[in-house]
């Protein structure tokens, strides 16, 4: 759990963009896997007031409390299951927060933790509660490729349900590769696109999802449901499971498998190593796309106007 040079890349951005202020939660406390020459050049690009002194300052603290202080909090708080790094709160995110435990915050930043929670819908429920109306949630945890690092990967798909349920608009849902040159692709909600988004991966990636809370009760409903079949597109045959029984799309389908499955598969694989040159990601379906993280990162600026004016904010 911690701050590397990609969340912080998305902190700094935040902090520029006046959303990173207030009270901050951490879930977990949080490590400083980033070094001197990262902060210093994006204080650089996003013309923060850090100098350079507080710059080294801050690569080497162990723990980011620091680092938040300089970026806009007002109090950083921190909350885990145990008292060995040093924690706030001492709370087992597995269980309901009692009442009162913790004072609603402006800003919650999971930098990694809720892979390694096993009771997710809990700990979703303890961020609902602890984030102001008008608050930012912003948190990162596996995608693909991380198998044994937690309990789980996360999909978009999981983020824009999930969170949408407990009360949050999604902002910006981002795939960001792990290894150098980090690079990063916006992924749009499935329900906009009526299309399930899925992606193969050259390497580990990781979900990264900024998100506002609007409302301060969940979706009435049991539980999220995927988009798909939320839609009722399943109850119409018209789902990606519906199945024609025609002898024209048999004989397409038997073609597809022989074909395609069987004898183009391999230059498949040799025309994707090709064309897709440098491409952490291959999406599979559309709603995936590789963009410039800091230009994305600040048109939201405009976006957040428009929502305060339509009355997210308190």
């Amino acid at each position: 759990m911690g701050v590397n040079y990609p969340a912080l890349r998305v902190l700094s951005a935040l902090s520029a963009l006046s959303l990173l202020r207030g009270d901050v939660l951490t879930i977990g406390r949080h490590n400083t896997f980033f070094r001197f020459c990262h902060i210093r050049h994006l204080t650089r690009v996003f013309n923060l007031n850090i100098s350079l002194d507080e710059c080294r300052d801050i690569a080497r603290e162990r723990f980011t409390d620091k680092l938040f202080q300089k970026l806009g909090a007002s109090r950083v708080i921190s909350i885990d299951a145990s008292d060995y790094e040093g924690a706030t709160v001492i709370h087992d995110m597995n269980r309901n927060l009692p009442d009162g435990k913790i004072t609603p915050v402006d800003f919650i930043y999971d930098g990694g933790s809720m892979e390694h929670i096993f009771n997710v819908p809990i700990m979703l429920r303890t961020v609902s509660q602890t984030l102001k109306i008008g608050g930012i949630y912003f948190g990162t945890c596996p995608a693909n490729g991380e198998p044994g690092h937690g309990f789980y990967q996360f999909s978009p798909e999981f983020y824009y349900r999930s969170l949408r349920y407990h009360g949050f608009e999604v902002l910006r849902l981002y795939l960001s590769a792990s290894q150098y040159p980090v690079r990063w692709y916006r992924v749009v909600d499935p329900s906009d696109i009526h299309c399930r988004v899925t992606f193969l991966s050259a390497e580990p990636i990781y979900c990264f999802v900024l998100a506002r809370k609007v409302d301060s009760k969940p979706s009435g409903a049991i539980a999220p449901m995927q988009s798909d079949y939320e839609s009722g597109n399943w109850k119409l045959n018209k789902d990606h499971l519906a199945f024609d029984h025609r002898f024209r799309a048999k004989v397409k389908r038997l073609l597809y498998r022989v074909l395609v499955l069987r004898l183009l598969w391999s230059l498949n694989v040799v025309a994707r190593h090709v064309l897709l040159v440098g491409a952490a990601v291959w999406p599979t379906s559309p709603g995936i796309s590789r963009v410039n993280i800091d230009a994305d990162l600040r048109s939201l600026k405009d976006e957040c106007c428009t929502s305060k004016a339509g009355g997210h904010e308190e």
